[in-house]
């Protein structure tokens, strides 16, 4: 199913004030919705240490996949965990 039809579905619920379109333009465009970096440093110093990161989110799996291989989150983590893959929502605490 098309991303666009997939979003249509939840834009509702999640109380986007526009469009579909317009919901992708903002999470795929990096001018838009940009990467925070200020954590990078930090996420490589753990790993210089030997210590394993994880990214856990529950963005969608389209949204997912531009964060981790367009936008560079891939090379941050050794694993990143999605809720659109492993089928639940991470914790809000």
């Amino acid at each position: 199913m098309a991303k666009q039809e997939e979003l249509a579905k939840v834009i509702s619920d999640w109380k986007w004030g526009g469009n579909v379109q317009e919901l992708m333009d903002f999470w795929f465009d990096p001018r838009l919705a940009p990467v925070d970096t200020r954590l990078e440093g930090l996420v490589q110093k753990l790993r210089a240490k030997g210590i394993k990161t994880y990214l856990a989110t529950n963005n969608e799996k389209h949204r997912t996949r531009n964060l981790i291989e367009s936008r560079g989150l891939g090379k941050w983590f050794d694993a990143v965990f999605s809720s659109s893959s492993v089928g639940a929502k991470k914790s809000t605490r």
